[in-house]
C-alpha cells in the first residue's frame, strides 16, 4: 500500500513537471490551446513513469534515507520517461500542438520536483531527529566471495552509519543480505538499495529462504535497542544462536563496526573424503599463477562472448516459450537464482528456470522434492533448458559455456581453490564424464585436469559429449576419473621429489614451475 501511495505520488510529481515545464516556455502565461494540445504527451507521461519507477524500483525507497546514488537513478529515470514519452506521443500525432522545447524542459522539471521530494523528506527527517550529520552509502558490488552474510535489525540512523561504515572502512565485509523493519509496512521496501526482508519474528523462514539461494546468514546486527524488541523477537534471536550458530551483536551495547570472521560451515570440508583428500588435491601458488595466465583463456573468452550472442539471438523465442510455460505451470518469479562462487572466487548470481515449486509449505515447513518437482521442470531440465537463462551470465562474463560447474558456497571446498582459476561452465569436463554419479572428491579431481589441459579440441569435445548426455543420460567414465587422479599424483609425486632435493626456501616454487610446464606442453 505503501509503495502506491509513493507511486501516485512520483506519477503527480512528473505531471506537475510537464505543466511547470510548459508555463516556463509560455513565460507563466496561460494559454488554452497550448495546454491543451500538452494533454497526449501528459498521458504518454503518465504510463511511462509508472513502468520506468515501477520497474526501477523508485516507489519502494525509503525517501528519508535517500543518497547520491539514489538522485543518479532518478536522474536517468527522467531521461528514460521523457524520452519514451517522446516516442509515444510523436507516434500517435507526431507531436502535434506540443512545442519542440517540452521534452528539454519537462527533463529539468521532473529532476528537480523528484530528486526535491526526496531531498526535502531527508532533509525534514534529519531536523526532527536533531539536525545530524547524514551520511550516503551504497550496495557493494562485485565483492570477494564470503561464505556468510549479515541481516540488519532495524530502520534508523544507527543501520545508515553501520552500513556507511562497512562501505568505507570493511573492504566489502560483512556481506549485507538485507534489512529488517518494524512492520510489514517495510516489507519489500529498500534502503540504500538493500531489500528489507520483513519482520524479526520472520527471521526463521528470511533465512531458510536466503540458504535455498545459496546465502547463508551467520551473523544478525541490532541497531535498535534491546528493549525495543519484543520479547518474542528477543527470544527467537537467542534460539536461532543456540540452533543456527548465528551471532548476534546490539550496535546500542558496542558499535561492533568491524565485522569477525566468518564461521567456517560444517559442510565446508565434508563434500570431499576428509582431510588427505584436500591435501591431494592442492595446487601449488606457483601453478596457479601460471594457470590462471595461460594464453587459452582470452581466446576462450572471446568465442564465449561470439557464442552467447549468437545463441541468444536465435534462441530468443525458445526462452520466451519456456519463460511462459513456467509462469503458467510453476508460478512466478520464473526464474531462480543462487549466489556462486565464480572465477578468483567472485560471487555471482547463477540464474535457471524454476522447475521446482516453492520449498517451504504454508507453515515454513520444508516440502520433499516429490511434492516439488513439476512435469516440465524435469522435461526442462531433462533437455537443459532450465540453465537457458545462464546465457546472459555468460555474455557478461560471470561465466562459459565450458568449465567447471559454480558450486553453491557450502559445498566449494576450502582450500581447493585451482577450480576458481577459471570461469564456471554452463557444462564441463565433470559433468560429461559422470555428473551427479561421481563423488565430490572425484569431480574436483576432473575439474583440475580441465584447468591445466583446457584447449579448444578438449572443449569441442566437452561440446560433443553434452549432446550425447542429453540424448542418453549420465554415464560415469571410470578410464577420465583415473586419468584424472593419475595427473594429479603425478604433480603431487614430482612435488614430493623436488622437496627432498632442493631447499625448503626455493623447491616448491621450481617443482611447480617445472610441472606446469610439463602440462602446457601437453
Amino acid at each position: 500500500m505503501r509503495s502506491l501511495k509513493l507511486l501516485i505520488v512520483d506519477v503527480l510529481l512528473v505531471v506537475i513537471g510537464i505543466f511547470l515545464a510548459q508555463a516556463l516556455r509560455d513565460n507563466f502565461e496561460f494559454v488554452a490551446t497550448n495546454v491543451s494540445g500538452l494533454i497526449p504527451y501528459v498521458i504518454a507521461s503518465i504510463i511511462s513513469s509508472i513502468v520506468v519507477v515501477t520497474g526501477l524500483g523508485l516507489n519502494r525507497s525509503v525517501w528519508r534515507f535517500s543518497s547520491m546514488r539514489d538522485y543518479l537513478i532518478l536522474a536517468a529515470a527522467a531521461a528514460v520517461i521523457v524520452v519514451s514519452s517522446l516516442l509515444l506521443t510523436f507516434s500517435f500525432n507526431r507531436l502535434e500542438g506540443t512545442a519542440r522545447s517540452i521534452p528539454f524542459l519537462s527533463f529539468l522539471t521532473i529532476l528537480v520536483l523528484l530528486v526535491g521530494a526526496r531531498v526535502y523528506a531527508r532533509i525534514h527527517y534529519s531536523t526532527r531527529r536533531g539536525g545530524a550529520k547524514q551520511f550516503a552509502t551504497e550496495a557493494a558490488d562485485g565483492d570477494l566471495l564470503t561464505k556468510n552474510s549479515t541481516i540488519i535489525i532495524g530502520l534508523n540512523r544507527l543501520t545508515e552509519l553501520y552500513l556507511q561504515a562497512a562501505h568505507e572502512m570493511g573492504h566489502g565485509k560483512p556481506r549485507i543480505a538485507g534489512l529488517i523493519g518494524r512492520n510489514t509496512g517495510h516489507t519489500g521496501r529498500l534502503m540504500h538499495r538493500f531489500p528489507v526482508l520483513g519482520e524479526p519474528e520472520q527471521l526463521p523462514e528470511i533465512i531458510r529462504q536466503l540458504r535455498v539461494h545459496g546465502v547463508v546468514i551467520d551473523r544478525i546486527v541490532v541497531s535498535v535497542a534491546p528493549s525495543a524488541l519484543s520479547s518474542d523477537a528477543r527470544a527467537l534471536l537467542r534460539e536461532l544462536e543456540v540452533t543456527l550458530g548465528v551471532e548476534v551483536n546490539y550496535i546500542a551495547l558496542s558499535l561492533g563496526l568491524q565485522s569477525d570472521l566468518p564461521i567456517e560451515s560444517e559442510n565446508s570440508r565434508g563434500t570431499l573424503e576428509g582431510e588427505e583428500a584436500v591435501q591431494q588435491l592442492q595446487v601449488s601458488a606457483a601453478e596457479r599463477t601460471l594457470l590462471s595466465a595461460r594464453p587459452y583463456w582470452p581466446v576462450k573468452r572471446i568465442v564465449d562472448l561470439s557464442g552467447a550472442l549468437l545463441f541468444l539471438t536465435i534462441l530468443a523465442p525458445v526462452i520466451a516459450v519456456a519463460a511462459l510455460l513456467v509462469r503458467i505451470d510453476i508460478g512466478r518469479p520464473v526464474l531462480f537464482w543462487q549466489q556462486r562462487p565464480g572465477l578468483g572466487g567472485r560471487a555471482f548470481r547463477v540464474f535457471k528456470f524454476r522447475t521446482m515449486r516453492p520449498a517451504f509449505d504454508g507453515n515454513g515447513e520444508p516440502l520433499p522434492d516429490s511434492e516439488r518437482v513439476s512435469a516440465l521442470g524435469t522435461f526442462l531440465r531433462r533437455c537443459r533448458f532450465d540453465e537457458l537463462p545462464q546465457l546472459a551470465n555468460i555474455l557478461v562474463g560471470e561465466m562459459s559455456f565450458i568449465g567447471p560447474r559454480p558450486l553453491l558456497p557450502v559445498d566449494q571446498p576450502m582450500g581447493i581453490s585451482a577450480r576458481l582459476l577459471v570461469r564456471p561452465g554452463l557444462t564441463g569436463w565433470a559433468q560429461v564424464k559422470g555428473g551427479r554419479h561421481l563423488t565430490p572428491a572425484d569431480k574436483v579431481a576432473l575439474d583440475i585436469w580441465y584447468v591445466r589441459n583446457a584447449s579448444l579440441l578438449v572443449d569441442a569435445e566437452i561440446i560433443w559429449q553434452t549432446v550425447l548426455l542429453v540424448v542418453r543420460g549420465e554415464r560415469e567414465d571410470r578410464k577420465a576419473v583415473q586419468q584424472a587422479w593419475a595427473d594429479i599424483e603425478k604433480h603431487n609425486a614430482a612435488f614430493r621429489v623436488s622437496s627432498s632435493a632442493r631447499p625448503v626456501a626455493v623447491e616448491q616454487t621450481m617443482v611447480a614451475n617445472d610441472s606446469c610446464r610439463t602440462s602446457l606442453a601437453s
